[in-house]
């Protein structure tokens, strides 16, 4: 999974990009709704992408009347602090 979103954070395509994005604005405050209108991408795609994210233990779900807030696991921190490196390194131009 590491190996899926650490090409998702560098390749171009929309697809996989979307995946790394979905993670790194994970932070609990926001819902699926609030991430798919932040990424402009439907609602039934950041479901598929967080279904995966959790069946692999990078996040959870924590309900709150209607609404599922998303919270990173600690394995999800591990990997987001290493995607916001990698970003950080794509972005400096090294």
């Amino acid at each position: 999974v590491l190996y899926i979103l650490v090409i998702s954070a560098m390749m171009p395509n929309n697809l996989f990009r979307k995946g790394a994005e979905i993670l790194l604005m994970v932070n609990g405050a926001y819902c699926i709704t609030d991430i798919a209108f932040g990424l402009r991408t439907t609602h039934a795609f950041v479901c598929n992408r967080l279904k995966m994210l959790e069946r692999n233990g990078i996040i959870s779900f924590e309900k709150q009347g209607r609404i599922k807030v998303i919270n990173l696991t600690r394995k999800g921190e591990i990997i987001k602090t290493h995607l916001q490196g990698i970003k950080a390194l794509l972005h400096s131009g090294l």
